[in-house]
């Protein structure tokens, strides 16, 4: 696995219950235990990873992945337009379906790294070069955050992450890309970080993990146009000729 350049998270927190909150900046972070009765599909994920004991990718029109993004290049790892989000209250919200194994305590993983970034184009395949083509960094996840899978299996969503809209104000660049690492590894933290492994991280167990977005309703099309029937331009030229009359009269 390639490791791409990032800042160091700084402090550990865990959100093990549903309800746990934490908000670091401009974005907050909470454990949610919710069935939307129903999985891939009606989750509708842009960025899907799989990999063990660490994964870590991000949304891409590339068919190709870099990294860990399971399915790349279709409908579950795919580019997202900003204009697609839908702000409520001056946030964007995301959701994160977690797909670890029930039990035992194999159902905890840690998120590393969470970055937003926006692109130009949505087909960034440089970042773990150093030579990362998106335009414009807008928020890093400065602390480490361990959490669960509230449903031990893929179809629930176990995280709402809400994104201040604001920071895309005048931003460069159309398209959102979230970067993100999830799991533990200490060849990881050492490459990375250059630290050891001396705060507690859970590892992941090989299930792919999803993030959603709420997305707008947009703007409607145009409705379509009617054909006009038979009668009506019979109308139409008739008035049309009651007017040619009136003008010929008046020339008159």
């Amino acid at each position: 696995m390639a490791f791409a350049a990032s800042s160091a998270s700084a402090a550990t927190h865990n959100l093990f219950l549903a309800g746990d909150s934490y908000t670091d900046g401009d974005a907050t972070f909470t454990a949610i235990d919710f069935d939307p009765t129903g999985g891939t599909g009606v989750i509708d994920p842009f960025l899907a990873l799989q990999s063990s004991p660490i994964e870590e990718g991000y949304n891409s029109d590339l068919p190709s992945p870099e990294f860990d993004e399971t399915r790349s290049g279709s409908a579950f790892v795919r580019s997202l337009l900003v204009s697609e989000l839908l702000e409520e209250d001056g946030y964007y919200t995301l959701f994160a379906d977690w797909n670890e194994p029930n039990g035992g305590g194999a159902d905890t993983l840690t998120i590393l790294e969470f970055e937003i970034w926006t692109d130009l184009d949505g087909e960034n395949d440089s970042f773990g070069t150093g030579e990362f083509s998106a335009t414009q960094l807008i928020y890093s996840l400065g602390q480490q955050l361990n959490t669960i899978d509230f449903g031990g299996g893929s179809g629930q969503q176990d995280m709402e992450i809400k994104i201040d809209a604001s920071l895309f104000d005048g931003a460069e660049g159309d398209y959102f890309m979230l970067y993100a690492v999830l799991g533990w590894n200490c060849e990881y933290l050492r490459f990375r970080r250059e630290t050891v492994c001396e705060d507690v991280g859970y590892e992941t167990s090989g299930g792919f993990e999803e993030f959603s977005a709420v997305i707008g309703e947009g703007t409607p099309p145009p409705p379509p146009q009617v054909p006009l029937p038979a009668a009506g331009w019979l109308l139409l030229g008739g008035l049309g000729g009651l007017a040619a009359l009136r003008r010929k009269k008046k020339s008159s």
